[in-house]
Parts: C-alpha cells; sequence; structure tokens
C-alpha cells in the first residue's frame, strides 16, 4: 500500500464505524467537509454538534455571522476556509475553532452560487441577493481580505442565474449549465435559464456558448459531484454525464443508496446517504457501488452552437479551399519566379537567364552578383559595398570609390531590368542602418538570384 493511500483508509474505517454509531434526521442541516491539513472529516450538524472522523467535539469559534449551515468549505494547499454562501464573511478552521479572516461584511448578495478554486483563490459565479439574478464572478482578495468582482470577456454571457446550477472543471476551463432566475413578466416566478452549455476560460476570464444540452432529461432537480472526467448527478435515476463522449448514462441505485451531503476522492464518494426510513448517515462507497441497473444513453448536447454547428462546418471548407488554393499559388508562383531568376550556374561559371547565357555583365558587375549570391536577399550596409571596389595595388581617395560602386550598381540594375523586364524600382531596396540611422543599408535584386 502506498503512503499517500494510508490517511483515506483511515477515514474509510471511522466512516464505516460513524454509519452504525450516529444517524440524524432527513431535514438537519448537515455539512461535511475534508479538512485539508489532517485529512479528517469535519461534520457540522444544526450548528451546534461538531464531529471530527465520527468523533464528537467541542467547536471553538471567534464571532461571524450568519450560521455555520450557511457556510461553504473550500480546501486550499494545507488550509480549510468556510466562506458564507451569500459572499462577504470568510472563517478558517483552525485547530477545531472556526477564525474569522476577513475584512468584508455579510453581503446577502450571491446565495445559491457556483463556488471554484482557480489560482489558489476563492471564486464564487452568479447567485441571487437583493432582488436580483447574477451573471458575476467574485473573487476574495486574501492579502486585502475583501472581495472584488472579476472581469470577463466574450461575444456572449450565460444568464443571470442561482441555484442547481451544475459545473465541471477541468484543468485551465470551467463547465457549467443549468440554474434558475426569475420571469421578468413575473417576477414573482422563477423559472429554468436557457439549457446551454457554458464554458469559462479560467486563464483568459472568457465566456464561450458551446450549446444546447439535453433539458429532458437533466432537471434542475439533481445534486452532482464530479469524479475524475465524469459528472454525476443524483435524484430519481443516476445521470452518468461524459463530456468528452457527449453522452448522459442513466442508471438505477442500488438498494435506494441516495447521497445528500458528499465530496470525492478519485473514484470514492465520502458522503451522507439516506436510508429507506428517511435517516441520514455517513459512510463511504465507490460510484460502482452505487450504480444500479444500466436504463439506457442520452446525448449530452443535442445541437452545438460553439464547437460543430453549420457555421463551424461552413467556415472549415472555406479554409480547406482556401489552404488549396494557397498552395498551387505558391507551387506555381515558386515555378514562375525560377523562370525569371538569373541563375547562376556553378558548372560553368556562368550567369543565365532562361537557360541562356548572359554576357553582358562585366567584371565589377560580376564582383557585386558573387557578393550578392553569399549574401542572399539580406540588407547590407554601402560601406560593404565600397570594399568590392577598393583597389590594392594603388591608394584611392573614398570619393573615387563611391563613384565606381555607384555607377556599376546603377549600370548592374539597368541591365537586369533590361533583361527581366522587371522595374528599376522593384531591383533596389532601402532602408536606414539599425545602429547609425545617419547610414544607409540596401538589398540588390531582392529574390532574383538563384545558385545551381
Amino acid at each position: 500500500m502506498k503512503p499517500k493511500q494510508i490517511p483515506f483508509l483511515v477515514i474509510a474505517i471511522l466512516f464505516s464505524f460513524a454509519s452504525y454509531t450516529q444517524t440524524w434526521n432527513f431535514n438537519d442541516r448537515v455539512i461535511l467537509f475534508i479538512e485539508a491539513k489532517s485529512q479528517k472529516s469535519i461534520v457540522f450538524v444544526n450548528d451546534s454538534l461538531f464531529y471530527k472522523n465520527g468523533k464528537r467535539f467541542q467547536l471553538k469559534t471567534t464571532e461571524f455571522p450568519g450560521k455555520i449551515s450557511e457556510y461553504l468549505a473550500f480546501s486550499i494547499a494545507k488550509k480549510t476556509y468556510l466562506v458564507h454562501s451569500g459572499c462577504g464573511p470568510v472563517l478558517e478552521f483552525r485547530n477545531d475553532s472556526l477564525v474569522r479572516i476577513d475584512n468584508s461584511y455579510l453581503h446577502n448578495s450571491q446565495f445559491g452560487t457556483t463556488p471554484f478554486v482557480y489560482n489558489n483563490q476563492i471564486h464564487y459565479f452568479g447567485g441571487y441577493g437583493l432582488f436580483t439574478y447574477k451573471n458575476i464572478i467574485t473573487r476574495f482578495d486574501f492579502k486585502s481580505g475583501e472581495w472584488n468582482q472579476e472581469q470577463t470577456y466574450g461575444e456572449e454571457f450565460p444568464e443571470p442565474r442561482c441555484c442547481e446550477v451544475f459545473s465541471f472543471r477541468k484543468k485551465n476551463s470551467l463547465y457549467l449549465f443549468g440554474g434558475i432566475a426569475n420571469d421578468p413578466k413575473n417576477i414573482r416566478e422563477v423559472h429554468d435559464v436557457k439549457p446551454l452549455f457554458w464554458k469559462l476560460d479560467l486563464a483568459t476570464m472568457t465566456w464561450k456558448n458551446i450549446g444546447s444540452y439535453n433539458n429532458k432529461l437533466i432537471t434542475s432537480n439533481y445534486n452532482s459531484i464530479q469524479i475524475k472526467d465524469k459528472l454525476y448527478l443524483f435524484n430519481e435515476i443516476l445521470l452518468e454525464v461524459d463530456f468528452e463522449q457527449n453522452s448522459v448514462k442513466k442508471y438505477d441505485y442500488t438498494n435506494h443508496i441516495v447521497p445528500k451531503k458528499m465530496l470525492a476522492k478519485n473514484d470514492t464518494i465520502y458522503g451522507i446517504f439516506e436510508n429507506n426510513k428517511r435517516k441520514i448517515y455517513f459512510s463511504k462507497k465507490t460510484i460502482q457501488d452505487i450504480k444500479g441497473k444500466y436504463l439506457g444513453s442520452e446525448p449530452f448536447i443535442t445541437s452545438y452552437e460553439g464547437l460543430i454547428d453549420k457555421k463551424y462546418i461552413v467556415w472549415c471548407a472555406f479554409f480547406l479551399i482556401l489552404s488549396i488554393i494557397i498552395i498551387v499559388y505558391t507551387k506555381k508562383r515558386f515555378q514562375r519566379n525560377f523562370d525569371i531568376a538569373i541563375v547562376y550556374n556553378s558548372k560553368t561559371n556562368e550567369f543565365e537567364f532562361k537557360q541562356k547565357k548572359i554576357t553582358s555583365f562585366e567584371d565589377n558587375e560580376k564582383k557585386v552578383l558573387y557578393f550578392l549570391l553569399e549574401h542572399p536577399n539580406e540588407f547590407v550596409s554601402l560601406n560593404q559595398l565600397n570594399e568590392l571596389f577598393e583597389n590594392s595595388k594603388q591608394t584611392e581617395s573614398v570619393t573615387t570609390i563611391i563613384k565606381r560602386r555607384e555607377l556599376t550598381v546603377n549600370s548592374l540594375i539597368a541591365k537586369v531590368a533590361l533583361i527581366t523586364e522587371i522595374p528599376e524600382s522593384n531591383l533596389l531596396l532601402e532602408r536606414k542602418n539599425a545602429e547609425d540611422k545617419r547610414l544607409k543599408d540596401v538589398m540588390l535584386l531582392p529574390n532574383l538570384l538563384k545558385q545551381i
């Protein structure tokens, strides 16, 4: 057995003991979480009873707003936090005590929120409060102890919503769907939001509408939990949502085992379950323990809007045709460019155009051409060209060398333009020197010289 598995084995044993020694009524308010540092199970019942690994303890607290049952548990690194479900107060569970660490206040503005942790920071999406449903994301700043709203982006944004929102985390993406909101035409009535499946890129905080999901099968009455790469929903039947396979598999329950409060470790659910006498109790079970008879499968996403819709297919076809055109055009252009190139034949030591020898180039012009073959399509300084025209046998002034260079370059460009019918303006490119703006760099015969 691996050392990392030992704490979970201990938890499992203690859970099994607790399942026989302690039950509560169906309507009791129960909070369950695993303490991050000790990996022990923690349960609060009706804001007064505190259990650790099934054993009752005395809870020590500083003053905090609201009731314990109104708080949500988060594990970040080696610390465990309880955050008010309406946003605001943040408590740290430390040494069997609850210590308030925020400088905020009781917002009461995001009840029914969708909580998540990203970059070791607590986030809330959506929720209800102050007579409004929300689609904002708020983040708790541990340094200031305050909450801030995050800027989000996208062509579309999810409807404001709260409660019964299903979420699924994969790396730097948060997927969510479901939830309720009020009817603008009748504010006292609530309804399910549009059945759209949303993706939030957490690195950029950008929303994307992926498509419509099967809302006839998946309703807001389900409780959910993520186990590895699948989302499990519990109500009258068990639903296994596989996003990669775009499937929803349906199962009956084994012996009517229905989780009420739960958390997942690998493929195991640690939670509070309801028995057939409507009593709830501690236990641990694998998802296979809960799955009963297989009842069939249905698709999860019924119509794609952000992935494989008609627009996507049209765009794919367009880019495929465009790619073919570009490849054919580039190939023809390359062949055409080779046909109009001045080619240096290294075997005959001659320059050719359209497989005919060029006899009009003088020695100084050939010096420039040899230099360009060594520096193909490069900007070079005029000083480098001046070196080609220096006479080692006698001392000459700089003016003389520059005049010889200019005459040679101008003559060469004129001859090449006449041979190839390319405008002279296209045969000499100029720019300022990167190091000294007073100097000038040039590129002669760009993309025109070839060597075979």
